[in-house]
């Protein structure tokens, strides 16, 4: 997040468009640098002239309004956007931070997305700060954030507001009316403009590849024009920078030390860095289960000629019984447990908080492959005593592919050795001419060589989405979706793969349709424009936020 937030960017827009009076000019005071506190209300002549002059600015924030915003709302922004004067002497901050606030401002509300919320103050060229984290006053205001984790209903959109300062509090108590005390609960319809794939599929397949919303594809533009326009002239402002913001918002995502996060090209990868690194010993055993994705068995059974042995516990009904793993955890020669978050065929979610548990009680390593649930569904490594994570960015996180995080819990870092060691791996990497191998204190060391900059880029852009509209808010989402399918698919005759009992349910459904091919069925599917997949003998639908009861009832149509 930026250095303002919704209550300055709404009080920025109310006295950049005339209409907050001196009592708004005081408050926004509050929110401003001293030498750009505002001087009372703009007359109209200067903020028209002001206009004129930061022509190329407004033209650099256009995308906000084009891309985030149904077209009856661009109308408006188009018709009136003479008015959206910037700031001169009232809440001017630095370019990053007021992008943050026009976007925060964006968010769909359930009271719609208003012109007056679109705060517009900018005081040099977008494109030359908006991807840079210029001073520690970000670091310290996302502190400041309430974190996720710790109360997921009451995530970014859907808490209280924070308390603001004193003229800004007097403003507030002077006319209630207008400053609200909550921020309103999301309008999931109005999400659906940030992916302008639902113009032509009702995508149901996020447990396979995900669409990216607008607002990673305006980071990709970033980065692209940083790359075209100045290559790596500010590569340590720029490109430094944000990969260690993003470092920071995923650890933010699940509830992790941001030393403890390492950037990996996908899944796989992150897993291979724990079977490769462990030291193993003959006779060691790891625990899984016959319901996992390829990517969490291979990486074990390769270490079949260190003398490792893998057993897969076999599943019943697409679940994994927690007594199942109980029992195979009392095996002194097990080392490991190693799961998925949610099973990628069937949909079941593990109660990781009940397995990580066992595996503390036991000495057991807990590696989780949380792919199917990033993004989602609420997780906490250290609540669910993981040691272990790896999750793309493709999925649910709706970002883009060959980008994404490993966590690895500081106490058992040293217990892996990196299989590959290269410049960035060590210390002050940067001091070329001095080779030693003294390595990071974190899950840097992980990262051997040049990262991949633009995925990150968009994987930052796709998390701070996630965090913004709040975990908590989504999976409540996405739950209801899959409720609502579930039920109209079993009342349809359909035959349910997919688990439905408490505490069970994921962003999965898995289906047979009668006795017809699951192969068949999703063909059809996909003729009427409806995108699922076929996985585990059924057909697999998995909606995202931004979908909708259209989306569902285009799928229930075509079956």
């Amino acid at each position: 997040m930026g250095a303002l937030d919704v209550d300055a960017g709404r009080l920025a827009a109310e006295f950049l468009e005339g209409r907050g009076g001196e009592g708004c000019a005081e408050a926004l005071a509050e929110f401003a640098p001293e030498e750009v506190r505002p001087q009372g209300a703009i007359p109209v002549g200067r903020r028209r002239h002001l206009a004129r002059d930061v022509e190329r600015t407004l033209d650099g924030l256009d995308h906000i309004a084009q891309r985030d915003h149904s077209r009856g709302t661009r109308k408006r922004v188009a018709a009136a956007r003479p008015t959206l004067a910037v700031d001169q002497r009232g809440a001017a901050q630095e370019p990053e931070d007021l992008l943050q606030v026009a976007r925060r401002n964006c968010l769909p509300r359930a009271d719609g997305a208003h012109l007056h919320g679109l705060a517009h103050p900018v005081v040099r060229q977008i494109e030359d700060g908006a991807d840079r984290v210029l001073d520690p006053k970000r670091e310290a205001h996302g502190a400041r954030i309430e974190n996720p984790r710790q109360n997921e209903r009451a995530a970014t959109l859907r808490s209280a507001t924070r308390p603001v300062p004193g003229a800004a509090r007097r403003a507030i108590a002077a006319d209630p009316g207008n400053w609200p005390q909550r921020r309103p609960a999301v309008n999931w319809e109005n999400t659906r403009s940030w992916f302008p794939v639902t113009r032509e599929f009702a995508y149901l397949n996020h447990a396979g590849v995900a669409p990216i919303s607008t607002r990673v594809e305006a980071a990709l533009q970033r980065y692209s024009n940083e790359a075209t326009r100045r290559g790596a002239f500010h590569y340590g402002d720029v490109y430094d920078a944000e990969i260690e913001r993003v470092r920071r918002r995923a650890a933010q995502l699940v509830g992790a030390d941001p030393e403890a996060i390492a950037f990996v090209k996908n899944t796989t990868e992150g897993l291979g860095i724990v079977a490769a690194g462990l030291d193993w010993q003959p006779g060691d055993q790891i625990v899984s289960c016959d319901l996992e994705y390829p990517s969490n068995v291979y990486p074990w059974w390769w270490l079949r000629d260190r003398g490792v042995e893998t057993v897969l516990l076999p599943g019943r009904n697409g679940r994994l019984p927690l007594e199942a793993v109980d029992r195979a955890l009392e095996n002194p020669r097990t080392r490991l447990l190693a799961l998925s978050s949610v099973e990628y065929g069937s949909g079941y979610r593990h109660d990781l908080a009940a397995l990580g548990r066992l595996c503390r009680d036991r000495g057991v390593l807990f590696c989780v492959d949380a792919i199917q649930s990033l993004g989602c569904l609420p997780l906490d490594v250290a609540e669910c005593n993981i040691d272990f994570l790896a999750a793309d960015g493709h999925k649910w996180l709706l970002s883009v592919e060959g980008c994404g995080i490993f966590y690895c819990a500081l106490p058992v870092l040293d217990r892996i050795r990196p299989r590959i060691v290269g410049w960035r791996s060590v210390t002050d990497n940067t001091d070329y001419d001095r080779y030693h191998l003294d390595l990071q204190p974190g899950a840097g060391r992980f990262e051997e060589g040049t990262p991949n900059t633009a995925g990150i880029f968009a994987l930052g852009a796709a998390i701070d989405l996630i965090l913004e509209l709040g975990v908590g808010a989504i999976a409540e989402r996405v739950l209801e979706l899959t409720e609502q399918l579930s039920g109209e698919l079993e009342s349809r005759g359909a035959t349910l793969l997919s688990p439905r009992g408490s505490g069970e349910t994921s962003g999965i459904v898995s289906f047979r349709w009668a006795d017809e091919d699951p192969n068949r069925t999703a063909g059809r599917l996909r003729q009427a424009g409806v995108f699922g997949a076929v996985r585990r003998g059924g057909v697999r639908a998995s909606p995202h936020f931004y979908n909708d009861t259209r989306d569902l009832e285009q799928l229930l149509a075509a079956l």
